[in-house]
């Protein structure tokens, strides 16, 4: 049996190569980033109205969009007014849950939207969720 301490050693200390352990992490971190999902936001620029007291919450429902020229868009895709409720009611049935998630710009008339909102309550939305951007709070000068 012999020690490093006992004259013939070759003096190196031993080490440890973490080459192949660097490659592992980098390769686990290029697998999380390409599997993982994000949320892909239709490229529709809204100027959503502001509110006070909106809160953060999350939806799994489905998703309208009515842009700043009145499109409605249902999960993406346009849908016309005689059709809104048969298309909505059909993705309804077929998410998750029942909610409905409305985004409307700022500047849509707002005929637009209660006819929208009517279209969701003929389709029996669960919750209905509509978007605003929050202000932040108010500073009160004393």
């Amino acid at each position: 049996m012999r020690f490093d301490g006992d004259g013939e050693g070759t003096g190196r200390s031993p080490m440890v190569n973490v080459t192949p352990l660097i490659d592992a992490l980098f390769l686990l971190l290029i697998f999380f980033m390409v599997s993982s999902t994000f949320r892909d936001l239709p490229g529709i620029p809204l100027d959503l109205p502001e509110a006070k007291t909106g809160e953060a919450t999350r939806s799994a429902g489905v998703e309208i969009r009515i842009d700043r020229e009145g499109v409605v868009r249902l999960e993406g895709r346009i849908v016309g007014a005689g059709d809104l409720a048969e298309r909505l009611g059909a993705a309804l049935d077929a998410a998750d849950s029942r909610d409905l998630m409305l985004r409307a710009d700022r500047g849509v008339p707002y005929g637009e939207v209660v006819r929208v909102m009517d279209a969701a309550r003929e389709s029996r939305v669960g919750k209905l969720v509509v978007a605003t951007e929050n202000l932040p709070p108010a500073t009160e000068n004393r």
